[in-house]
């Protein structure tokens, strides 16, 4: 948690070593099949984003099999959302601003009317792609204001997906350190029960899987872990397709 605050500068630093125990990569547009399983262990984040591509742990394989779906598109990032790839709202906010940051990024020799029509086409492919999720429609919409601000018209493609790059590692690492404050201060607030374990209840998803990079609620539990104390924790859903089923 007290890294939180160094990761912020580049997603690739925040998800160095994710997949460190390898997985086998995925076709582009189908869907992955592994050479050989690999069963996860450790910490996991659930996406990294690289130079020219966003990779994402297909958590629809997970606890069995260690996946990657590759997205090089706003489209296929889309399509990875929608097909449940990604779930969780923090991690959907931070993967669509992502998405957004792909498609400035292929669309910057663009001229200036095609490229606003490819960035507002690929915002709306993102919310559409999970509406309920208020988490991208938020992200995209600081991806837009911050194109705006740059410039909607600027003859300058590559200034422009530099700019859109830097507001989706910001978005990430903001939620990050955010995470990790949050960790900290709800470890804090618990009370001490010495003759017992601390029972929790967890509501939806609060890992790191769902999350970015820490977690909300279970960012809370692994503190509470690291600081010694035992903690036994209620989880009252059933995922990932059956949302408010206990």
């Amino acid at each position: 948690v007290g890294a939180a605050g160094a990761l912020r500068d580049t997603t690739q630093e925040i998800a160095d070593g994710v997949l460190a125990e390898g997985g086998a990569p995925a076709a582009r547009g189908g869907l992955p099949t592994p050479a050989a399983p690999v069963i996860p262990t450790g910490f996991m984040s659930p996406f990294r984003l690289e130079d020219d591509r966003l990779v994402l742990v297909d958590q629809r394989r997970l606890p069995d099999e260690l996946v990657e779906v590759v997205c090089e598109t706003a489209g296929d990032v889309a399509q990875a959302i929608r097909e449940m790839v990604v779930r969780g709202a923090p991690a959907l906010g931070q993967v669509a601003a992502a998405g957004l940051a792909l498609a400035a990024g292929r669309a910057k020799l663009t001229k200036p009317y095609a490229r606003r029509a490819i960035l507002r086409g690929s915002s709306n492919a993102l919310v559409n792609a999970r509406p309920t999720a208020v988490s991208i429609r938020w992200a995209t919409n600081r991806m837009l204001a911050r194109y705006a601000a740059v410039g909607e018209l600027l003859d300058d493609g590559p200034a422009v997906a530099a700019a859109l790059r830097e507001e989706a590692e910001a978005i990430i690492g903001e939620a990050t350190a955010d995470h990790a404050v949050m960790t900290r201060l709800g470890a804090g607030l618990l009370p001490e029960t010495p003759d017992r374990p601390l029972q929790l209840l967890t509501h939806c998803n609060t890992g790191p899987l769902a999350c970015g990079q820490i977690g909300t609620a279970l960012g809370v539990v692994q503190a509470l872990v690291a600081d010694g104390r035992a903690v036994h924790v209620y989880v009252d859903e059933t995922r990932p397709w059956l949302q408010g089923a206990a």
